[in-house]
Protein backbone atom coordinates (compact mmCIF):
# COMPACT_ATOMS: atom_id res chain seq x y z
CA UNK A 1 0.00 0.00 0.00
CA UNK A 2 2.62 2.46 1.31
CA UNK A 3 4.52 1.67 -2.76
CA UNK A 4 1.41 2.34 -4.23
CA UNK A 5 0.67 5.43 -2.91
CA UNK A 6 4.54 6.29 -3.43
CA UNK A 7 4.36 5.53 -7.13
CA UNK A 8 0.79 7.55 -7.29
CA UNK A 9 2.54 10.62 -5.67
CA UNK A 10 5.32 10.12 -8.15
CA UNK A 11 3.48 10.08 -10.42
CA UNK A 12 1.31 13.14 -9.52
CA UNK A 13 4.58 15.09 -9.40
CA UNK A 14 5.59 13.91 -13.04
CA UNK A 15 2.67 14.93 -14.47
CA UNK A 16 2.65 18.37 -12.65
CA UNK A 17 6.17 19.03 -13.90
CA UNK A 18 5.43 17.72 -17.77
CA UNK A 19 2.25 20.35 -17.78
CA UNK A 20 4.41 22.92 -16.39
CA UNK A 21 7.16 22.34 -19.41
CA UNK A 22 5.32 23.85 -22.46
CA UNK A 23 4.51 27.05 -20.10
CA UNK A 24 7.84 27.84 -19.18
CA UNK A 25 8.79 27.26 -23.09
CA UNK A 26 6.51 29.43 -24.10
CA UNK A 27 8.13 32.12 -21.40
CA UNK A 28 9.45 34.78 -23.53
CA UNK A 29 11.97 37.49 -22.83
CA UNK A 30 10.72 40.63 -20.74
CA UNK A 31 8.71 42.60 -22.46
CA UNK A 32 10.49 46.62 -22.58
CA UNK A 33 7.80 47.67 -24.80
CA UNK A 34 6.07 50.73 -22.76
CA UNK A 35 8.58 50.62 -20.03
CA UNK A 36 10.71 53.57 -18.55
CA UNK A 37 13.71 53.43 -16.88
CA UNK A 38 15.87 56.12 -15.21
CA UNK A 39 19.50 55.08 -14.74
CA UNK A 40 22.83 55.76 -13.21
CA UNK A 41 26.52 54.91 -14.92
CA UNK A 42 30.12 55.45 -14.18
CA UNK A 43 32.85 54.06 -16.16
CA UNK A 44 36.04 55.62 -17.37
CA UNK A 45 36.65 57.73 -20.65
CA UNK A 46 40.05 57.28 -22.69
CA UNK A 47 40.72 61.08 -24.30
CA UNK A 48 43.52 62.57 -26.01
CA UNK A 49 45.02 65.81 -24.73
CA UNK A 50 47.33 67.63 -27.06
CA UNK A 51 50.02 70.15 -25.69
CA UNK A 52 52.22 72.79 -27.59
CA UNK A 53 55.88 71.70 -27.79
CA UNK A 54 56.80 75.26 -29.53
CA UNK A 55 58.90 74.52 -32.51
CA UNK A 56 58.70 71.07 -31.80
CA UNK A 57 55.88 69.96 -32.58
CA UNK A 58 52.90 68.63 -29.83
CA UNK A 59 53.11 66.59 -27.40
CA UNK A 60 50.44 64.04 -27.25
CA UNK A 61 49.23 62.01 -24.59
CA UNK A 62 45.76 60.15 -23.90
CA UNK A 63 44.08 60.45 -20.26
CA UNK A 64 41.71 58.03 -18.52
CA UNK A 65 39.48 59.90 -16.28
CA UNK A 66 36.46 58.81 -14.51
CA UNK A 67 32.98 59.52 -16.03
CA UNK A 68 29.23 59.27 -14.77
CA UNK A 69 25.69 59.75 -16.54
CA UNK A 70 22.30 60.09 -15.26
CA UNK A 71 20.09 58.93 -18.01
CA UNK A 72 16.24 58.27 -18.71
CA UNK A 73 14.88 55.31 -21.48
CA UNK A 74 11.34 54.96 -23.04
CA UNK A 75 11.38 51.88 -25.09
CA UNK A 76 7.98 52.89 -27.58
CA UNK A 77 8.44 49.56 -29.25
CA UNK A 78 9.90 46.20 -28.52
CA UNK A 79 12.57 46.37 -30.17
CA UNK A 80 13.63 50.24 -30.05
CA UNK A 81 13.96 52.62 -27.15
CA UNK A 82 14.39 56.70 -26.94
CA UNK A 83 16.90 58.10 -24.72
CA UNK A 84 18.62 61.20 -22.87
CA UNK A 85 21.79 61.16 -20.67
CA UNK A 86 23.82 63.77 -19.31
CA UNK A 87 26.72 63.40 -17.51
CA UNK A 88 30.22 64.88 -16.39
CA UNK A 89 33.10 63.19 -18.49
CA UNK A 90 35.44 64.87 -16.60
CA UNK A 91 36.91 67.68 -13.83
CA UNK A 92 39.94 68.43 -13.31
CA UNK A 93 41.74 71.00 -11.34
CA UNK A 94 44.86 72.78 -11.14
CA UNK A 95 47.46 75.06 -9.04
CA UNK A 96 50.34 76.72 -10.12
CA UNK A 97 52.51 79.67 -7.43
CA UNK A 98 55.63 81.22 -7.83
CA UNK A 99 56.87 84.65 -6.48
CA UNK A 100 55.26 86.75 -8.45
CA UNK A 101 51.65 85.08 -8.97
CA UNK A 102 49.46 82.17 -7.64
CA UNK A 103 46.60 80.46 -9.56
CA UNK A 104 43.57 77.95 -9.60
CA UNK A 105 42.52 76.21 -13.00
CA UNK A 106 39.59 74.41 -13.05
CA UNK A 107 37.66 72.78 -15.63
CA UNK A 108 35.01 70.42 -16.32
CA UNK A 109 33.38 68.77 -19.48
CA UNK A 110 29.95 67.52 -19.51
CA UNK A 111 27.44 65.74 -22.07
CA UNK A 112 24.14 66.07 -23.16
CA UNK A 113 23.09 63.41 -25.70
CA UNK A 114 19.62 62.46 -27.06
CA UNK A 115 18.71 59.11 -29.73
CA UNK A 116 17.98 55.69 -29.98
CA UNK A 117 18.67 52.44 -28.68
CA UNK A 118 18.24 49.00 -30.38
CA UNK A 119 17.52 45.74 -28.54
CA UNK A 120 16.53 43.50 -30.37
CA UNK A 121 14.11 40.54 -28.85
CA UNK A 122 15.46 38.34 -31.46
CA UNK A 123 18.45 38.81 -29.61
CA UNK A 124 17.48 38.21 -26.41
CA UNK A 125 20.09 35.97 -24.22
CA UNK A 126 17.15 34.19 -21.84
CA UNK A 127 14.34 35.46 -20.47
CA UNK A 128 16.29 39.02 -19.02
CA UNK A 129 19.90 39.41 -20.87
CA UNK A 130 18.72 42.46 -23.90
CA UNK A 131 22.03 43.22 -25.94
CA UNK A 132 21.90 46.86 -27.22
CA UNK A 133 22.73 49.19 -29.75
CA UNK A 134 22.58 52.68 -29.26
CA UNK A 135 23.64 56.09 -31.30
CA UNK A 136 22.99 59.49 -30.00
CA UNK A 137 24.03 62.99 -31.22
CA UNK A 138 23.89 66.15 -29.17
CA UNK A 139 26.40 68.66 -27.23
CA UNK A 140 29.74 68.44 -25.02
CA UNK A 141 30.37 71.78 -23.02
CA UNK A 142 33.58 72.70 -21.76
CA UNK A 143 34.13 75.13 -19.06
CA UNK A 144 37.53 76.57 -17.86
CA UNK A 145 37.74 79.06 -14.83
CA UNK A 146 40.82 80.62 -13.58
CA UNK A 147 41.55 82.54 -10.37
CA UNK A 148 44.21 84.34 -10.39
CA UNK A 149 46.33 86.63 -7.50
CA UNK A 150 48.19 88.96 -9.60
CA UNK A 151 46.90 91.32 -10.83
CA UNK A 152 43.23 89.99 -9.04
CA UNK A 153 41.36 89.03 -11.61
CA UNK A 154 38.40 85.60 -12.11
CA UNK A 155 37.92 84.03 -15.62
CA UNK A 156 35.41 81.64 -17.14
CA UNK A 157 34.81 80.64 -20.23
CA UNK A 158 32.69 78.01 -21.84
CA UNK A 159 33.08 76.73 -25.06
CA UNK A 160 29.64 73.73 -26.84
CA UNK A 161 30.50 71.31 -29.78
CA UNK A 162 28.53 69.00 -31.54
CA UNK A 163 29.01 64.97 -30.19
CA UNK A 164 28.02 61.77 -31.69
CA UNK A 165 27.90 58.51 -29.70
CA UNK A 166 27.69 55.36 -30.64
CA UNK A 167 27.73 52.07 -28.98
CA UNK A 168 26.70 48.63 -27.61
CA UNK A 169 26.26 46.05 -24.56
CA UNK A 170 23.98 44.53 -22.38
CA UNK A 171 20.87 45.15 -19.85
CA UNK A 172 20.03 42.44 -17.78
CA UNK A 173 16.59 42.98 -15.95
CA UNK A 174 17.61 41.06 -13.20
CA UNK A 175 13.98 42.13 -11.18
CA UNK A 176 10.51 43.27 -12.31
CA UNK A 177 11.86 47.09 -11.12
CA UNK A 178 16.09 46.64 -11.55
CA UNK A 179 18.37 46.82 -14.48
CA UNK A 180 21.99 46.52 -14.48
CA UNK A 181 24.00 46.62 -17.61
CA UNK A 182 27.46 46.85 -19.04
CA UNK A 183 28.66 48.36 -22.65
CA UNK A 184 31.56 50.14 -24.39
CA UNK A 185 31.28 53.09 -26.83
CA UNK A 186 33.24 55.90 -28.56
CA UNK A 187 31.90 59.41 -29.09
CA UNK A 188 33.13 61.80 -31.20
CA UNK A 189 33.24 65.55 -30.64
CA UNK A 190 34.32 68.75 -32.80
CA UNK A 191 37.14 70.63 -31.78
CA UNK A 192 37.14 73.26 -29.14
CA UNK A 193 38.14 76.66 -29.86
CA UNK A 194 40.83 76.64 -27.15
CA UNK A 195 41.59 73.68 -25.21
CA UNK A 196 39.49 72.44 -21.98
CA UNK A 197 42.04 70.86 -19.50
CA UNK A 198 44.63 70.13 -22.09
CA UNK A 199 42.36 68.64 -24.83
CA UNK A 200 41.30 69.60 -28.33
CA UNK A 201 38.44 68.23 -27.89
CA UNK A 202 36.88 65.38 -25.99
CA UNK A 203 36.54 62.29 -29.00
CA UNK A 204 37.19 59.31 -26.96
CA UNK A 205 36.44 55.69 -26.14
CA UNK A 206 35.06 54.62 -22.78
CA UNK A 207 33.11 51.74 -21.00
CA UNK A 208 30.60 52.22 -18.58
CA UNK A 209 28.55 50.08 -15.50
CA UNK A 210 24.76 50.72 -14.82
CA UNK A 211 22.16 50.42 -12.31
CA UNK A 212 18.18 51.42 -13.37
CA UNK A 213 15.07 51.52 -11.82
CA UNK A 214 12.64 50.02 -14.12
CA UNK A 215 8.94 51.53 -14.22
CA UNK A 216 5.73 50.83 -15.97
CA UNK A 217 4.36 47.26 -16.46
CA UNK A 218 5.00 47.24 -20.37
CA UNK A 219 2.58 46.00 -22.88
Amino acid sequence: MRTFRAILIAAALAAAALLALPAAAQEGPVSLEGRHSIRLGIGAVSATSTMSAGSSGANVSSDVTVSGVLGYRYWFNPDWGFQIDAGAMEVSSEITANAQNSAVTASTTVSMLAGFRYQPVALALGRTGRPFFELAPGLVAGTTSAVNSNPASVSSDTQTVMAVRGGLGVDWIVHHRISLGVGGYYIWTQDFDLPVAGHDNMTSWGFEFSFGVMLGQGR
